[in-house]
C-alpha cells in the first residue's frame, strides 16, 4: 500500500500546486482562490437557453418541464407536460412533446 500512498500524495500535491487553473474540456476556468460555482470566461449567462427536466410522477407516469429564460423580458417561462404511465409510449411521447415545443418557440 506504500505505492498508493506515494501516488495519492503526488496527486494531492499536484492538485494543490495547480488549484488556480482547472481545465474542463476545451475551456480553461480560473478560480482565483474563490469559493463558489465556476464560470467559464467566454460564457454568457444571459444567453437564451432551454432547460429540460423529466421527473417520475408519484402516481405513475412522467412529468416533463421546459424552462426558458427570456433575456429581453427578464423572465423564466415554464411549460409542464404530463405523460401517462407506460414505458412503451415514453419515447414517442417525448419526441412529440420536444418537437411541439421547438416548433412553437422558434
Amino acid at each position: 500500500m506504500k505505492w498508493f500512498d506515494r501516488w495519492f500524495a503526488k496527486k494531492v500535491k499536484w492538485a494543490w500546486d495547480n488549484h488556480n487553473q482547472i481545465t474542463v474540456g476545451v475551456q480553461t476556468l480560473d478560480t482565483h482562490g474563490a469559493i463558489g460555482p465556476l464560470q467559464a470566461r467566454n460564457s454568457y449567462p444571459s444567453k437564451d437557453y432551454v432547460d429540460f427536466k423529466l421527473w417520475f410522477a408519484d402516481n405513475g407516469g412522467y412529468i416533463v418541464e421546459f424552462n426558458k429564460y427570456d433575456r429581453f423580458k427578464d423572465r423564466n417561462n415554464s411549460q409542464i407536460y404530463i405523460i401517462p404511465d407506460g414505458l412503451d409510449t415514453l419515447g414517442a411521447e417525448l419526441t412529440e412533446i420536444v418537437t411541439q415545443y421547438v416548433i412553437s418557440n422558434r
